[in-house]
């Protein structure tokens, strides 16, 4: 296998441990932290957060069958007219739970963002219109 190809799956590989650990790592924090996170937002953005660990956990699942994919198309490309296939991080497979990892990683940064935004910058008064506005 060429230079060029073996660093392409490594190169591809760090981007989805990346993404699982940044992922697990918010989990986590945003977990511990829920206690004060949850004392002043309202109940309409704590739905936000909710979403946005399960955004998280759907990036880390599929990250994982990411890597599951690439390390399965390393070790057996297949077969194309009887002749064995050079294997390449662009299969299918391999493109499509790659790229529903990250997809569900910046959808969850932004849900978190959003919930961050409803649970401190919404006063108390207007808290329900503009937090529905928001949402």
């Amino acid at each position: 296998m060429q230079e060029e190809t073996k660093k392409s799956f490594d190169f591809a590989a760090e981007l989805i441990r990346q993404v699982l650990t940044l992922s697990t790592a918010v989990i986590t924090l945003t977990i511990s932290a829920s206690n004060y996170i949850f004392k002043e937002a309202p109940a309409e953005a704590r739905y936000l957060m909710i979403l946005a660990w399960g955004l998280f956990l759907a990036a880390i699942l599929f990250g994982l069958l990411g890597l599951m994919s690439l390390t399965g198309n390393l070790e057996h490309p297949g077969t194309e007219n009887g002749a064995p296939k050079t294997p390449t991080i662009y299969n299918p497979a391999s493109r499509v739970l790659i790229g529903a990892s990250l997809v569900g990683f910046f959808a969850a940064i932004l849900v978190s963002i959003l919930f961050g935004y409803a649970a401190n910058f919404c006063p108390p008064a207007t808290r329900g219109c503009l937090c529905r506005a928001l949402l």
